[in-house]
């Protein structure tokens, strides 16, 4: 009990340390020697997967940083929309605990703000989704155009061609949301600061009242 305590402990202070998106080269630094001593953070070959328990402590210390999260729904959603970067996770954790922390992290807050948009927004998350489907496949696509028998012979370059027409035209819808988006934001904050401005003398009498606390008996 007290081992697994201990890397609990030690994998809630790599995910503090591993902080903003991507992951660093060595993002824990020292390690307890009951730590160290693992294959997946001593980076000893071959590489050893996770056990059941230690799988559970991961996502224990990641989702400790995304109070309210469902945790099955978001890595649900992982796998169905960063397949990549989750067999990426899944490799990594076996040689390198800490970068896969902070991948993780990584995945589970795009994840979260994405599952956000598509309850309030599903059209958008539509495109979104298909975006990153089609870059995918021209991923995939250009891969495979990468032969000196299939540049020869000019092999997928119309099928190429014509998905990097499609990505573009819906990029190009999706920064036209994104403007149309900044847009409204940008006029909601004109109304504001034109009512202000209105409230000029209201708005200063009610800040110098509650500095100087005379506003304490209207306080909740």
């Amino acid at each position: 009990m007290k081992t697994r305590q201990t890397i609990k402990t030690f994998l809630i202070l790599a995910m503090t340390i591993s902080a903003g998106p991507g992951y660093a080269e060595d993002p824990v630094g020292d390690v307890p020697d009951t730590i160290s001593s693992m294959p997946q953070f001593s980076g000893k070959y071959p590489p050893t997967p996770l056990s059941t328990q230690q799988e559970t402590d991961v996502l224990d210390a990641v989702f400790l940083r995304f109070p309210g999260t469902d945790r099955g729904e978001t890595m649900a959603f992982i796998r169905e929309h960063f397949p990549e970067e989750s067999r990426e996770f899944t490799l990594m954790a076996q040689r390198n605990l800490g970068n896969a922390l902070a991948l993780l992290i990584d995945l589970v807050g795009q994840s979260t703000k994405l599952m956000e948009l598509r309850s309030r927004d599903p059209e958008h998350f539509a495109k979104i989704a298909q975006h990153r489907e089609l870059e995918r496949k021209i991923a995939s696509l250009s891969g495979e155009l990468k032969g000196e028998q299939a540049q020869a012979e000019h092999r997928g370059e119309a099928q190429l061609r014509g998905v990097l027409s499609e990505s573009f035209m819906l990029k190009q819808d999706l920064m036209k949301s994104d403007i149309e988006n900044m847009e409204q934001q940008l006029e909601a904050l004109k109304r504001l600061v034109k009512k202000r401005e209105i409230n000029r003398e209201v708005i200063i009498d009610n800040r110098y009242l509650d500095m100087v606390g005379k506003l304490d008996h209207l306080k909740w």
